[in-house]
């Protein structure tokens, strides 16, 4: 593979994992889902034998709906390693996610997806995924200075 394919296969994994994340946190379940192949296999259980290896497109968004129903995310991924053989890359991307969901639980995640894309008409697709976190906080949202009362009356000299 030339020079200049291999960096334009890096720009396009790049870019489509971007779209995968905010797809993800805008909700958009139909644009995410066009970012996948239809037999995508997709493991988040992080070992968890109570949470399956999910295979097919369809799955992978119902469970990503229900499991981030009623929430706000961040999801966030770089420092990819990329492994490409022609119209498939591996890759590994270092990740940290932040979850809030309405009744004030939390959950803030670090660290890797290890994933497997394979290009079909000049389009990367998602074929597998496999999250690993290394780091989970789990919490109740945080205090924000908008909780700590009617800062419009309030001095310098209260704070």
């Amino acid at each position: 593979m030339a020079h200049s394919d291999r960096v334009e296969a890096y720009y396009e994994l790049t870019q489509a994992k971007a779209q995968y994340c905010y797809n993800l946190d805008a909700r958009d379940w139909g644009a995410l889902a066009e970012l996948m192949t239809e037999d995508v296999e997709f493991d988040v259980g992080d070992g968890d034998p109570r949470i399956p290896v999910l295979y097919g497109v369809e799955n992978a968004i119902r469970m990503l709906r229900v499991s981030l129903a009623g929430s706000r995310s961040v999801h966030q991924v770089h420092t990819p390693l990329i492994d490409l053989d022609g119209d498939e890359a591996r890759v590994v991307w270092t990740m940290h996610d932040r979850v809030i969901w309405e009744d004030g639980r939390s959950r803030t995640g670090y660290g890797h997806y290890r994933e497997r894309w394979v290009r079909a008409e000049r389009e990367w697709k998602l074929a597998s995924l496999r999250l690993t976190r290394l780091i989970t906080d789990l919490d109740r949202a945080p205090v924000t200075i908008y909780d700590m009362g009617d800062w419009t009356t309030r001095s310098t000299a209260d704070i």
